[in-house]
C-alpha cells in the first residue's frame, strides 16, 4: 500500500530557527571555559585550603578505584564460566547437542573448558545422579563419566536444579572427593518440558585470592572478599591455600589472622573516629577499630550477582599512612570544596541549557531508528549554529524517510538497518508462502467511477488488506491493478509462514464481511474477492538492473499461487464475498492448527502445472456453521463438494 505522508504541516512545524545564532565552540568557551577559569582562579588563591579536600578525595577515589578494578577483574574472571554453561545449555535445548550422545556432549564440554583457563571443571549432572565431566589436569583437559548418586551434595544440587529457572550461582562448596573449595555456576537443562539435569562450571576459590594478590595496594593497604558476612572468600593470605572441610569450606577472619577484617565483621566500626584522629565518617568510608588502638578507613561494596548469599568486596588502609597529609591539609579543603561545588552547579545548569536541543534531537533519532516517523517530537530551535543546522537537516531527512517508507516495506527496511553495512541482500532459495488477491468484476465496477473515486476506493481497500497481512508479519510485494501479492518466509525466516498466510487470509475474509456490511447499509454493491495461496520454494532477494532493483520473489511458487487465485473463478464458492482457495502444499503445513478448518475440493488442473493439484478451502473453526443441505453453495468446511 502506498500512503502519501503529510510533509506540509508536521515537518514544517517541527523546526523554527532563530534569526541570531552563535557557534557551538563559542558557546562552550563562554560558558564552561569562563566558569572553569573563575573556579580555578579561586582555587589557586585559596591554595592550601583546597589541597586537603583534594587529598581526601584522591584517597577515597583511590580506594574506590581499587575496588572498581577488583570488581572488574572478578567479573572478567567469573563471567566466562557463566557464558560457557549458557552457550552449552542453549546448544542442548536447540538440538545442536544430543544429550544421548555422550561423545558429542563430552567434546562440547572439553572444548569450552580448554578455552576457559579460569575454570577447573565443567560437569553435566543428570537427574538420576550420573553424569559427564571435563576436568582440567595441568595443561590438558580430561573427560569421563561418573556416578554421584552416593554424594548428598550432588543429589541435593540436581534436585534443587529442577526448580530453578535460568543460570544461577550456587553456594560455595567443598565436594567430598575434592581437595579444592569451589564456586560454581549452574544451569538447569530441559528439552521440551522435561528436566534432563544440571550443567555446572566450577572455579577454584584460590584463584580469586591470586587476583587480589596481583592488585597493587598503596599505603600498606589490604583487599578482601567476604562470603555470607562471615567467611573470607579471597585474601592475599589465602593464595597459598587454607584448611577447609565439607562442613566449612572457607576460613573465618579470625582463622586468617586479619585483625582488621575480624573487627569489621564483628561490628567494631564507628560513625565517628576516636578523639585525636583526623579521619571522619563523612569522607565516605567506614572506620574500623581493632584491638591495636589504630583506626582503619575501609571501603566495601556488596556484590549480588553471584548467588543468594552475599559477597562483599572491600579494601582498607592504616590511618597512620595518610594521617600526616590529612593533618597538613585539614583546614585548607573547606573553602575550595565550596567554590568547586558552586562551579559544578553552574556548569551543570549551563550544560543542561545547551544540551536541551541535542537531547531532543537524540530522542527524535531514536524514533527514526525504530521507523516511528509519526511519533517524532518537535525539535526545539537553538541559538547554536551547528545544532540549529543539524535540526534543519534532520527535519529534511524525516521528510525523505516518510516518502521512502511508503514505497519499501518496513520489515525490509529494518533488516537493511540492522544488517550494519552497505552490502546488498543476496538472493536465495527459501520455502515460502505466497498469497494473491483480486477483486471480482472490478473493471466493470470502476467504469462508473471517476479517477479520484477509483483511487480512493483502491487505497481504502488496500489499506484493509495491508492491515491483515502486516498483522501476520507478511511482506506486501506489489499492488497489481486491483490485486495484491504478498509473501511470508522473508526477509526474516518464518518457520510457520504457511500458518501466518492462512491467518491473514481468514482476517481478510472477516474484514471484507464487515466492509460489505457497511456498504450494504449505504446502498453500495458488495466487494467480492478471490484469494489464492500456495507454499513452496522460491527465489527471494534483490532482482532487477544494477540501478533499479526490487526486493521480490520469483519462481514457480509465485505462478501457482496466482493461478490458484484465477482458479477461484470456477472452483469453490464462487458466489461468496470471498472465495478462498489454497493448495495441498499449504494445507499440509497448517493441518495441525486446531482453529483452521480445511476442506478438500479434490484435485484440479492448474494451468502451467503437469498433473493435478489438490485444492482446499479454509475457514476458522469458530466461524464454521452447520453442514448445509444438499445443493448448498460449495466452499462449506463441513460438506465436500466438487465444482
Amino acid at each position: 500500500m502506498t500512503r502519501r505522508p503529510d510533509t506540509s504541516d508536521h515537518a514544517a512545524s517541527a523546526y523554527r530557527p532563530f534569526s541570531i545564532r552563535i557557534g557551538l565552540s563559542t558557546g562552550l568557551m563562554l560558558g564552561f571555559g569562563g566558569l572553569t577559569f573563575i573556579a580555578v582562579l579561586v582555587v589557586l588563591m585559596l591554595g592550601m585550603w583546597s589541597a586537603r579536600q583534594n587529598t581526601v578525595q584522591l584517597t577515597r577515589q583511590l580506594a574506590t578505584t581499587i575496588v572498581d578494578d577488583l570488581e572488574r577483574s572478578l567479573n572478567q574472571y567469573l563471567q566466562p564460566a557463566q557464558a560457557a554453561v549458557q552457550h552449552i545449555g542453549w546448544r542442548i535445548e536447540n538440538g545442536q547437542i544430543d544429550l544421548d550422545d555422550e561423545g558429542e556432549l563430552e567434546a562440547a564440554m572439553a572444548g569450552a573448558l580448554a578455552g576457559m583457563p579460569q575454570a577447573a571443571a565443567i560437569v553435566f549432572l543428570r537427574s538420576d545422579g550420573t553424569g559427564l565431566r571435563a576436568i582440567r589436569e595441568q595443561e590438558t583437559v580430561d573427560a569421563d563419566t561418573f556416578d554421584a548418586t552416593a554424594s548428598k551434595l550432588a543429589m541435593t544440587a540436581v534436585e534443587r536444579g529442577a526448580f530453578a529457572d535460568g543460570v544461577y550461582w550456587a553456594d560455595v562448596v567443598r565436594p567430598e572427593d575434592s581437595n579444592f573449595t569451589l564456586i560454581n555456576v549452574r544451569l538447569p537443562v530441559r528439552t521440551g518440558e522435561r528436566y534432563r539435569g544440571l550443567l555446572i562450571a566450577s572455579v577454584e576459590v584460590g584463584e580469586l585470592s591470586a587476583l587480589i594478590r596481583q592488585q597493587r595496594l598503596p599505603y600498606g593497604g589490604e583487599a578482601f572478599l567476604v562470603y555470607d558476612n562471615r567467611y573470607v572468600l579471597a585474601h592475599r593470605r589465602l593464595s597459598d591455600g587454607f584448611n577447609a572441610s565439607v562442613e566449612q569450606p572457607l576460613p573465618t577472619a579470625a582463622e586468617l589472622d586479619d585483625a582488621v577484617l575480624h573487627a569489621y565483621l564483628s561490628g567494631r566500626k564507628n560513625d565517628d573516629a576516636p578523639p585525636g584522629s583526623l579521619l571522619a565518617a563523612d569522607m565516605g568510608v567506614q572506620l574500623v577499630q581493632p584491638d591495636d588502638g589504630h583506626t582503619y578507613p575501609l571501603i566495601s561494596r556488596q556484590l549480588t550477582r553471584y548467588g543468594a548469599k552475599p559477597w562483599e568486596l572491600g579494601v582498607y588502609f592504616p590511618e597512620t599512612a595518610i594521617q600526616q597529609e590529612l593533618r597538613r591539609l585539614a583546614w585548607a579543603s573547606i573553602a575550595g570544596v565550596v567554590v568547586l561545588l558552586l562551579a559544578l552547579l553552574g556548569s551543570w545548569w549551563l550544560a543542561r541549557y545547551l544540551s536541551r536541543p541535542l537531547s531532543a534531537l537524540a530522542s527524535a533519532a531514536h524514533e527514526v531508528r525504530d521507523l516511528n516517523l509519526d511519533r517524532l517530537p518537535d525539535l526545539p530551535a537553538s541559538r547554536l549554529r551547528e545544532i540549529d543546522g543539524a535540526a534543519s537537516a534532520f527535519a529534511a531527512m524525516v521528510i525523505g524517510l516518510r516518502w521512502f517508507e511508503t514505497y519499501v516495506p518496513k520489515g525490509l527496511v529494518r533488516r537493511l538497518m540492522t544488517q550494519g553495512d552497505d552490502r546488498p541482500m543476496t538472493s536465495e532459495s527459501r520455502e515460502m508462502t505466497v498469497l494473491f488477491t483480486d477483486i471480482i468484476g472490478f473493471t466493470s465496477q470502476s467504469e462508473g467511477m471517476s479517477a479520484d473515486q477509483t483511487a480512493a476506493f483502491l487505497n481504502d481497500h488496500f489499506s484493509q488488506l495491508a492491515d491483515c497481512i502486516e498483522a501476520q508479519d507478511g511482506t506486501i510485494d506489489k499492488f497489481i491493478g486491483d490485486s495484491v501479492m504478498a509473501f511470508w518466509g522473508a526477509p526474516e525466516a518464518q518457520p510457520d509462514h504457511a500458518e501466518r498466510a492462512c491467518r491473514a487470509a481468514t482476517a481478510i475474509v472477516a474484514a471484507m464481511a464487515a466492509e460489505n456490511g457497511r456498504r450494504q447499509a449505504n446502498g453500495l454493491p458488495p466487494v467480492r474477492l478471490r484469494i489464492g495461496i500456495h507454499s513452496g520454494p522460491a527465489v527471494v532477494g534483490n532482482i532487477g538492473a544494477p540501478d533499479r532493483i526490487n526486493y521480490t520473489i520469483v519462481g514457480d511458487t509465485v505462478n501457482v499461487a496466482q493461478r490458484v487465485e484465477q482458479l477461484a473463478k470456477v472452483v469453490g464458492d464462487t458466489g461468496a464475498d470471498v472465495n478462498l482457495l489454497l493448495t495441498a502444499g499449504t494445507a499440509d503445513q497448517v493441518a495441525a492448527c486446531g482453529d483452521l478448518r480445511l476442506h478438500s475440493l479434490g484435485p484440479h488442473i492448474v494451468r502451467g502445472r503437469e498433473g493435478q493439484v489438490e485444492i482446499f478451502t479454509l475457514s476458522l473453526a469458530a466461524a464454521v456453521s452447520p453442514a448445509p443441505a444438499a445443493g448448498a453453495p460449495a466452499g462449506s468446511a463441513e460438506s465436500p463438494q466438487t465444482p
